[in-house]
Parts: structure tokens; C-alpha cells; sequence
């Protein structure tokens, strides 16, 4: 097991510091414990746009941000469909029998076939 350290003040109780007389032990508890080797997680793509970004100049980031959304829409193009076209899809492996039975006055009497109200008179 690694060996700890307690921090306190600002410094670590390594025996050098200790006998400069620099540090006071604090209580043991699980906010001041360190390890002295343990590796950072390594950082995420965007953690480090993010860091560069905070780095760099306006210009800069107009080209990035320009060369980014042309690769996105090559890469990664959004498909818009319009609804009916959805409904369309979705509908394709309906059974005629099925859409036969299906009420030709949905729009009109919505409140009937959804919540249960009398039919109203058209």
C-alpha cells in the first residue's frame, strides 16, 4: 500500500518538512488524505477542447468552430423528415385489415376515442 500523507496548510508531512517545523498534523478524515504517486484520469477529448479553448484567441476560434460544423455536416448529416413522412414509415407494416378499422372522424371526435366522452353530433 502506498505510504500517506497528511496535508495540512498547504504542506505535505514529508519527514523533511515535519523537521522544519512547517507542518502540524491534522486530524486523520478522508479530505486530507493523499496519495503521493496515485495518476490523474486521463482527460476526455472535450475536457481538453475545452482547455485549449479557454487558451486561445477569438480568430482562432471562428476558424475551429467553422472547420468543425463543415465536418459535422459531411460526417454526420442531420436528417430532417417531415411528420407525414414518419407517420408513413411507421404505417408501412400496418395490415390493411387494421387501418379499415380505424375511425375515419379521429379529428372530429378526438375527446371520444381518447378519453371516453359521448360522440359529439357532426
Amino acid at each position: 500500500m502506498p505510504k500517506l500523507f497528511i496535508q495540512t496548510k498547504g504542506y505535505e508531512n514529508s519527514d523533511r518538512q515535519q523537521r522544519k517545523g512547517k507542518t502540524a498534523i491534522a486530524p486523520v478524515n478522508p479530505y486530507n488524505l493523499k496519495y503521493p504517486h496515485s495518476p490523474k484520469p486521463p482527460m476526455t477529448a472535450k475536457e481538453q477542447l475545452l482547455q485549449e479553448i479557454e487558451k486561445s484567441s477569438e480568430p482562432l476560434l471562428q476558424e475551429v468552430l467553422a472547420f468543425l460544423l463543415s465536418v459535422r455536416s459531411e460526417k454526420y448529416p442531420e436528417t430532417h423528415k417531415p411528420i407525414w413522412q414518419i407517420a408513413q414509415e411507421i404505417m408501412a407494416d400496418v395490415p390493411p385489415e387494421i387501418i379499415a378499422q380505424l375511425p375515419t372522424d379521429g379529428a372530429e371526435q378526438h375527446d371520444h376515442y381518447i378519453y371516453g366522452t359521448p360522440k359529439r353530433d357532426s
